[in-house]
């Protein structure tokens, strides 16, 4: 049984990985999805450590809707644990690229959340070493803001809390940063 489970977590990491067509930029060696077939979860360990797969890249001012419960849609469930927070995140995640345009504070925020409903919780990566739970530089529960830098490659998680799963609406906000368009107030609720 151990054999066929290994087995089954190979073949479905391995069809939801997503693999970058030279689209995206990252930083020299950036792997974006491995495909080293590794086991589902991330023990903190750099070694044969799983990898997300973002869905998207994002720029300043982008809202995205998103459903961690779709694996069709790019959901995946390699990232269960977090080393900057406490808890249980073998829900299936959706991630989104994001390379900083400049210097200054980042805001990625979900848009009217329900946890009631659905425990949604933010995570950022750094993306030097691979989008893996171990880059892991801020955590947020309805919201969650970071200090960028320009060039820098990063990961926004939006994980399920347990086994939490469903749809969001989230934004990405760069109110700092110069020369680029402030964010909706609409949106935003400033």
């Amino acid at each position: 049984m151990f054999r066929v489970l290994c087995v089954a977590l190979v073949l479905l990491t391995a069809g939801c990985e997503w693999q970058s067509s030279g689209s995206l930029e990252g930083a020299p060696g950036q792997r974006w999805g491995s495909g080293d077939g590794a086991s589902s979860g991330d023990d903190g360990s750099e070694a044969g450590a799983a990898e997300c797969a973002p869905v998207m890249a994002l720029t300043c001012g982008d809202v995205v809707a998103g459903d961690t419960s779709n694996l069709n849609a790019g959901a995946t469930s390699v990232l269960d644990s977090y080393p900057i927070t406490p808890g249980n995140y073998q829900a299936p995640e959706l991630v989104y690229s994001f390379v900083a345009p400049a210097n200054g504070a980042v805001r990625f925020e979900l848009l009217d959340p329900r946890p009631g409903e659905v425990d949604h919780d933010l995570i950022v990566l750094e993306g030097y070493e691979g989008c893996r739970a171990s880059s892991a530089i801020e955590f947020g529960f309805n919201a969650v803001e970071f200090e960028a830098e320009a060039g820098a490659n990063y990961f926004l998680v939006v994980d399920g809390f347990g086994s939490d799963v469903g749809a969001f609406d989230a934004g990405l906000a760069c109110p700092i940063v110069d020369d680029l368009p402030a964010p909706d107030p609409e949106i935003y609720g400033e």
